[in-house]
């Protein structure tokens, strides 16, 4: 008899820490106590903030605008962009993607030109379905446009910039060179040709705003994009290196 009273002494601290109080705090902040351990709820990850849609080169914002009518999203890749009906595919290229993509204030001046004329009174329902139709594609085009710019616009640009030194660097950017028939140079002067275009659109771009206002320059000088804005990589030193040998293509 008095061995098992020694056990059952032997179990009481057991009992007496598995009745332990736990202070438990829940989700709304309030605290409760219960003898059992309190449940550990994984603590959510905090969302990562979500990209910025940022405008490159520092074109004025209107012209990045969304237009009055939005048939579909834009969805584009590097081998080209689609928006509802509509289609671009970059054939040619980026560097040209991108050049067609600065055409944004003709796309903007169809759009708001075929909305005027789809509030004229006299319009039969072919004209109206012709119109409706060219609304839809000025707008799709502008939103293709849009994000071309954004996805692939500072990238494609950075590299036209260090093969356009390049070219200066070994010789290949005479443009009679290319008339005597050697196609390296010809490649390499279009695309200086090509490079030079953007840059005097985007100028263009960041210089007035989609309603027609003149806006101060931002002083980009000649818009060479060393520091064509200040959230684009420095250009990497020109170094001398072997000629490559496949096409041009961005």
């Amino acid at each position: 008899m008095r061995f098992v009273a020694i056990c059952f002494a032997c179990l009481l601290p057991t009992q007496f820490a598995s009745a332990a109080i736990h202070a438990c705090k829940l989700a709304d902040g309030t605290t409760t106590y219960q003898d059992t351990a309190c449940i550990v709820i994984p603590k959510a990850k905090p969302k990562s903030a979500a990209t910025k849609d940022v405008i490159p080169f520092g074109i004025e914002t209107s012209w990045f605008d969304t237009p009055p009518v939005v048939p579909d999203r834009a969805v584009c890749t590097e081998a080209g962009c689609h928006c509802g009906m509509f289609s671009r595919k970059f054939k040619s290229g980026l560097s040209l993607a991108i050049a067609d993509a600065l055409y944004l204030d003709g796309s903007w001046h169809r759009l708001e030109s075929t909305l005027t004329q789809l509030d004229l009174p006299d319009n039969n329902d072919m004209e109206r379905a012709d119109l409706r139709n060219a609304r839809d594609e000025s707008a799709c085009n502008i939103l293709m446009s849009q994000k071309i710019l954004r996805l692939f616009g500072k990238r494609v640009l950075r590299d036209m910039r260090n093969e356009k030194r390049y070219a200066e660097d070994y010789g290949l950017d005479d443009p009679a060179d290319c008339d005597a028939g050697d196609m390296r140079a010809c490649e390499y002067t279009d695309l200086i040709t090509t490079y030079k275009r953007i840059l005097s659109d985007i100028k263009s771009l960041t210089r007035r705003s989609r309603t027609g206002d003149e806006l101060e320059s931002l002083g980009y000088g000649d818009l060479d994009l060393g520091a064509a804005h200040a959230d684009e990589e420095p250009a990497q030193p020109s170094t001398p290196r072997t000629r490559p040998t496949s096409p041009l293509n961005f």
